[in-house]
């Protein structure tokens, strides 16, 4: 019998109602999430959600705000593009909430990775769930297909997540084109704080300081800090840096609800954010903001108004007179 053609009973993940073979046909409604369920779900986050856009919230403050905001998860989405690489690149089919389709957009695959991302939060950061002595059920969905074993997918994820291209690569989020509106209207002063591992970069990822170089590092009212460790139990957490380095700053932005809330028993003063997702429960403080894929690119990010000015002009100075003389030589050749 042809392995397309069996039957293979899976459950939706909220519901636990049976789905039935061919799953294809549901990849829209988001992966072992039956109609209903996923109906409901939209609902809760339409009302989960305190804010719809960080710009407009911000836009008409008396006087500039100093925002310590991470990077991962908040100005780009790397865990999800991560799985997405993994699942397009090695063309299996993975018995997991996390998994949609191969050739699934991307920007389909965001909306529903955050339903049961395969990662949990510690002080440090986040983290796979996949270990060595985690199981996964898997089934292959065609012929030239294969999938991978627990352990596989976290070596795998790794890989991609070290790859001195991926943040390069990897695309924005809506929060961070607001933040970059902002900054530019000079209402905010933002402060980066993001983790890197000490025994994989030891002096700093070169890959974030290269990004934001290239995007927020164009404005004086925006600086990156590294924090290293080494391990869960070594090296200053979040939190403790921005007690000890920023006592001052009046709004922190993080997906980590472990951050935020060592934040907040910290400073109850402090306005603490965080991108709205699904599955990640917050302390009650916490606002949850609205976030999706950006169509802004980085080259987007890298120019402000002055700069696309000044192309304009060098493109009239450049290749108008050079027309022009390539004219005046055609017809002296004549």
């Amino acid at each position: 019998m042809n392995q397309n053609n069996k039957k293979i009973m899976r459950k939706c993940i909220m519901c636990q109602g049976i789905l039935q073979y061919p799953f294809l046909a549901n990849y829209e409604q988001g992966r072992f999430v039956c109609t209903e369920c996923l109906k409901e779900r939209r609902e809760e986050v339409i009302k989960s959600v305190n804010i719809n856009c960080l710009y407009f919230h911000f836009k008409n403050t008396p006087k500039k705000i100093k925002i310590v905001c991470d990077w991962d998860e908040v100005i780009q989405p790397l865990e999800p593009k991560a799985y997405y690489e993994l699942s397009e690149w090695e063309g299996a089919y993975y018995s997991a909430p996390w998994w949609m389709p191969n050739g699934t957009k991307f920007e389909e695959w965001f909306k529903n990775f955050w339903l049961n991302p395969p990662i949990y939060y510690s002080d440090y950061g986040s983290h796979s769930v996949y270990s060595e002595k985690s199981m996964i059920k898997s089934c292959v969905m065609e012929e030239n297909s294969f999938a991978l074993g627990a352990r596989n997918i976290k070596d795998k994820i790794d890989k991609i997540k070290n790859e001195p291209d991926f943040y390069e690569h990897s695309p924005f989020l809506t929060i961070a084109k607001e933040l970059l509106m902002l900054v530019k209207e000079a209402k905010i002063e933002i402060i980066f704080l993001s983790a890197y591992d000490e025994k994989i970069f030891k002096n700093g990822d070169p890959r974030k300081k290269k990004i934001f170089s290239e995007t927020f590092g164009k404005f004086a009212n925006c600086s990156l800090n590294l924090i290293g460790f080494d391990s869960e139990k070594t090296g200053k957490t979040k939190s403790e840096w921005i007690k000890e380095n920023v006592p001052d700053c009046n709004v922190v932005i993080d997906d980590n609800p472990n951050i935020l809330t060592k934040v907040l028993e910290d400073n109850p003063q402090v306005n603490a954010f965080a991108p709205w997702y699904p599955s990640i429960k917050h302390h009650e403080k916490v606002l949850l903001i609205k976030t999706s894929i950006s169509v802004w690119k980085k080259m987007i990010l890298k120019v402000n108004l002055d700069n696309l000015r000044r192309r304009f002009l060098i493109i009239n100075i450049i290749f108008f007179p050079f027309s022009k003389n390539k004219a005046n030589n055609s017809a002296n050749e004549k």
